[in-house]
Formats: structure tokens, C-alpha cells, sequence
């Protein structure tokens, strides 16, 4: 996994190209030793990676090589990344209905776990319905600043 560290680091200077091609090494060194969760997770940063250089059909082919993984082996946080992932794919391609749908498949996946989650699922949704010019977009927005603020107070 030491190329997908030096990946997250590229993608963190603001080098996503890089950060892919990294992620590709760290797969196609792993291949035999990655777990479905590894592999997961690379995939999803990879879709990420994309994402950033706007690559919408290379991310979004990530994202779901990385939900294929997670229902090997359940991980519903990454499955939920993989599907916030998606939406704003979705998004981008105004989408608009299957990006809601799939925003909301993250949230639900969150409710139970992962309030970080829910947060990042209903700004997601926000996005999506400001995009579309609904007025539900400032209630999805305030929902999400609460639970971040929940959050914050919660790690103090």
C-alpha cells in the first residue's frame, strides 16, 4: 500500500494525474494481497483522483469497481463514499434524479454508523438541489452544518 500513500499525498498537493497513475501501481502491485476493503478504497480514490481532472466516465467506472468490492465484504462506509462519489458524477452529467437517489443511498447507509457520513450525504444532496435551483437546497445545507457541528462538539 505504500503507492497508495504516496498517491493520497500527491492527490493532497494537488497533483491528481499523478495520484491515478500512483493508484494504478498500488493495484497492480496488490493485486494478489489487497482485500476486497483495500482494493475499495483504492478504487474510490482513484474515482476521486478522476473526479478532480474531470475524467466524469473514468470516476465513475472506479466508483462502481469500488461498490463491487465493498459488497464482498459489507463495508457500508466505503460503499457509502462510493455512492457520494457517483452522485456527484451524476451531477455533473445534470443527472439530477439519479444523483438524489444515489445521495440518499449514502445517507441511509450512514444513518446508523457514521454521522460524518450523513453530513457529507446531505450536502451532497444540498448541491444537487441548489444546482437544480429547489429551495430545499438551504435546509439540506443547514441540516448537514449541524451535524458537523454536532460532530465538532462531540470530538472536544
Amino acid at each position: 500500500m505504500a503507492y497508495a500513500g504516496l498517491a493520497d499525498t500527491a492527490r493532497s498537493a494537488g497533483d491528481p494525474r499523478r495520484a491515478l497513475e500512483l493508484y494504478q501501481q498500488a493495484l497492480d502491485v496488490g493485486r494478489g494481497s489487497l482485500g476486497p476493503s483495500e482494493l475499495s478504497a483504492v478504487r474510490r480514490k482513484m474515482g476521486d483522483a478522476a473526479e478532480q481532472i474531470s475524467d466524469h466516465r473514468g470516476a465513475e467506472e472506479h466508483y462502481r469497481g469500488a461498490l463491487a468490492e465493498t459488497r464482498v465484504v459489507d463495508d457500508v462506509d466505503e460503499m457509502a463514499r462510493s455512492y457520494l462519489g457517483l452522485a456527484t458524477v451524476a451531477l455533473s452529467g445534470a443527472r439530477f434524479d439519479e444523483a438524489v437517489a444515489l445521495a440518499h443511498e449514502a445517507v441511509e447507509l450512514s444513518e446508523a454508523r457514521d454521522l460524518r457520513g450523513v453530513a457529507a450525504g446531505c450536502r451532497t444532496l444540498g448541491l444537487i438541489e441548489q444546482t437544480r435551483g429547489d429551495a430545499e437546497a438551504a435546509a439540506r445545507h443547514e441540516q448537514a452544518l449541524a451535524l458537523a457541528r454536532e460532530l465538532d462538539a462531540g470530538s472536544r
